[in-house]
């Protein structure tokens, strides 16, 4: 029942009751002024009555017809006259009501309801509210007069018409009650409502966006539940997320990232069809739920929105592109509940971002692989700070000498029930989650750390740690290096950073401003996975860069592959000629080894001289390296002259 009626019939009934009350009152009310006027019109009556009959009841005694006479003169028809003795013996009874003497009677015999000592006075017998009687004694006798009064029209008339009037007053008040009523009722139910309309918009919808939010999104997901369960259709949930929106918000600040999120809001809900609905979950993610789909409309609806999200959106007159990645899971097929739909679409949509396609379509084959993903997010950042993640170290061999002079510096988790974590998982997780700072911090830590060890026991080497593209945007690295080589005791001249082309592409300058700082400080540089980007090599005159580290892909095949051993020369000939080293990764077998030898290469790391070690491991791989596997490296390698290409 709406509020408004339930006010409605709580006024009604409060009136009701009023009436019924006001009713009543005013009945008995008109009785007793009945009453009162009858007994007061007696009284009046009996006045001018006992004079005269004292006078007759001195001379001769009072007769019926004396005492009719009498009444006929001075008393209202409908009346009654009898004069009694002291001992309530009837003397005269006069009047034209039948059975007058039983009547005058009893009333003799009853008690009267009122007495002053003068009057007395009381209602007929056996006719309540229907007549008064009035006693008065006669002057200078022992006589009474008992007069009693059936019926006044003019009375009843006067009665009748305040009785009338007071009912019609109530009526009235009534009539204006119920209006009253009711226009507080609409008054109060629509301020009410508006209230409730309101509050009910707050909780379903977006206070930044004015979209649906959560519980709307999952409510239309339940309906839509219900209805295809009845006749069979489906419906697809698509799930958004914009790339890049944190570094946008961080660097332009929040009011400029919540203008961004409106104009998202408003754009895609440019792409959707009538019946559609757009909502935002949190942060940058939105969803949108298409009811009746068939099998090609989310595609292309995805399609729709990352075209409508092409064009730059201007916000305080700066220009900024953004990129989404959509995930597509479809009901029945991809999940029977709005938990289920909105967790594999989360899934697709993760699949989309890294493989930077746009959008992809749940794969049930990627369901455990998510679960994993979540599971890792959760526990990474507490495993950086508890010191969990450990580093293993991959030696570097001069080609030259055959001795160890280096090591690469790897992070590794070994997770307490899913076992080991390939770094090319947790990593991505970690720069997703903005934890790739502590990651690297603790690399470098442990790193310098253990090779400070090293260098204690007459074992030197430098140590090689692997840069990631947010790290070359964090103008505090070279702060937070120093700071640390301080705490340690670790000469600068011992640390190597390894950086890729794609992470020095991502801002150059930026970068730049970064590495010279670090060369400055007397770091060295090196170029990761050289030979795989399709940057200018221009950017290698422009760095402070003292070697290349040549691509794995290249190095495998190189003894079967002349086309990559084509490559690999001229990459050694090109760095030797800018007055770099060359190291080769990836090595696998002795005849690469000698290959690489031939070539000129300087130095050599890969599986064939050692796989990544513990810190103790590799320190025993070390000691035991210089008298064997050093020594026969070397002895193996041609000289330059005789390599053959």
């Amino acid at each position: 029942m709406r509020i408004s009626t339930q006010l409605l019939s709580a006024f009604v009934g409060i009136t009701v009751i009023a009436l019924v009350v006001f009713g009543s009152v005013a009945y008995w009310i008109t009785l007793d002024i009945n009453y009162d006027n009858q007994r007061d019109f007696l009284r009046l009556s009996s006045d001018r009555m006992v004079g005269e009959l004292a006078a007759k009841l001195s001379v001769s005694g009072v007769s019926e017809q004396t005492l009719e006479t009498v009444r006929r003169q001075l008393a209202p028809s409908s009346s009654l006259a009898v004069v009694y003795d002291s001992n309530g013996t009837l003397m005269a009874v006069a009047g034209d009501i039948p059975g007058r003497e039983t009547l005058a009677a009893s009333m003799l015999a009853r008690r009267p309801d009122e007495s002053d000592g003068v009057y007395q006075t009381g209602r007929l017998p056996e006719r309540e509210n229907q007549g008064v009687w009035l006693s008065a004694p006669i002057p200078e006798t022992p006589a009474r007069l008992l007069l009693a009064q059936l019926d006044d029209q003019a009375i009843s008339r006067f009665s009748v018409t305040l009785a009338t009037r007071l009912l019609s007053t109530g009526m009235g008040i009534v009539w204006a009650s119920i209006w009253v009523a009711l226009l507080l009722s609409s008054v109060i139910a629509r301020r009410l409502h508006e209230k409730n309309v309101a509050l009910e918009y707050q909780a379903t919808h977006d206070t930044l966006t004015d979209l649906p939010n959560r519980a709307l999104l999952f409510d239309r997901i339940s309906r839509l539940q219900h209805t295809a369960h009845g006749d069979g259709t489906t419906f697809a949930l698509l799930l958004m997320d914009l790339d890049r929106f944190k570094e946008i918000n961080d660097t332009l600040g929040h009011h400029f990232g919540d203008q961004l999120l409106q104009q998202v809001g408003n754009r895609i809900g440019q792409s959707l069809r009538e019946g559609d609905t757009i909502a935002r979950l949190g942060g940058d993610e939105f969803a949108l739920l298409m009811p009746a789909t068939r099998q090609a409309q989310p595609v292309r609806c995805a399609e729709r929105v990352m075209q409508q999200l092409d064009d730059s959106f201007l916000i305080d007159n700066i220009p900024v592109q953004v990129k989404v990645s959509i995930g597509i899971a479809v009901f029945p097929e991809h999940g029977d509940s709005a938990e289920s739909l909105l967790q594999h679409a989360d899934v697709a949509m993760y699949k989309a971002k890294h493989s930077n396609t746009g959008y992809a379509i749940y794969d049930p084959s990627q369901d455990e692989h998510s679960v994993r993903r979540l599971t890792l997010m959760g526990e990474l950042r507490s495993a950086i700070a508890d010191r969990r993640l450990t580093v293993h170290y991959q030696p570097k061999i001069d080609l030259h000498t055959g001795l160890t002079t280096g090591v690469e510096a790897l992070a590794r988790w070994v997770h307490p029930e899913l076992g080991f974590v390939p770094p090319d998982e947790f990593i991505p997780l970690a720069e997703q989650m903005g934890a790739i700072r502590d990651l690297t911090d603790c690399v470098f830590a442990q790193a310098m750390q253990e090779s400070r060890q090293w260098s204690r026991r007459g074992q030197s080497l430098t140590v090689a740690v692997n840069l990631s593209t947010h790290c070359l945007q964090d103008s505090s690295l070279p702060e937070r290096l120093a700071q640390l080589m301080r705490t340690v005791d670790f000469p600068a001249s011992r640390l190597e950073l390894e950086i890729t082309e794609s992470a020095l592409m991502h801002d150059l300058d930026t970068a730049r401003a970064i590495l010279n700082k670090l060369n400055a400080m007397g770091l060295k540089l090196s170029i990761d996975d050289f030979g795989t980007g399709f940057s200018s090599l221009s950017y290698l005159t422009r760095l402070p860069v003292d070697a290349l580290k040549i691509d794995k892909s290249f190095v495998i095949d190189m003894h079967n592959n002349e086309g990559n051993a084509a490559i690999v020369r001229s990459v050694i000939d090109m760095a030797h000629h800018m007055g770099l080293k060359v190291v080769a990764e990836g090595i696998e077998t002795q005849e690469a080894v000698e290959l690489l030898a031939g070539l000129g290469c300087d130095l050599a790391q890969g599986y064939f001289i050692s796989r990544p070690l513990p810190g103790d491991q590799f320190e025993t791989w070390l000691a035991s390296s210089r008298s064997s596997s050093a020594d026969e490296a070397r002895a193996s390698a041609r000289p330059r002259d005789q390599a053959v290409v």
